[in-house]
């Protein structure tokens, strides 16, 4: 009982930590967030559609701030990924001509 239990546990931790895991609970994550804050969200629009021209011009430029920041994240991160260099390195990484003629299928554990 004990070991399909760890089983159990140990297919779930995988799945969380695979891409498709990672995608759907971040969106969770994130939808279960978007509760508290929807009055503050409230509170943007308002402004947006009835506030003053200083109050729109420091929303947008929040805004802005908010998306450059995530871009510059986004970029940070794509360049602590190792660099190769030459075909051996576009072997390895599933890009350039040789993946194009190549089909990968990963198999399924059925543990």
């Amino acid at each position: 009982m004990f070991d399909a239990l760890k089983n159990r546990l140990a297919r779930v931790g995988a799945w969380f930590t695979s891409p498709r895991g990672r995608l759907i609970w971040t969106r969770i994550l994130l939808i279960l967030i978007l509760i508290p804050v929807s009055p503050y969200i409230a509170v943007l629009w308002r402004i947006m559609i009835q506030g003053s021209a200083s109050d729109q011009t420091a929303v947008i430029y929040i805004g802005l701030v908010i998306l450059t920041l995530i871009r510059l994240h986004r970029k940070w991160k794509r360049t602590d990924k190792p660099a190769g260099n030459g075909e051996e390195s576009d072997r390895n990484a599933g890009t350039g001509p040789a993946s194009a003629r190549k089909t990968k299928r990963k198999g399924r554990n059925r543990g």
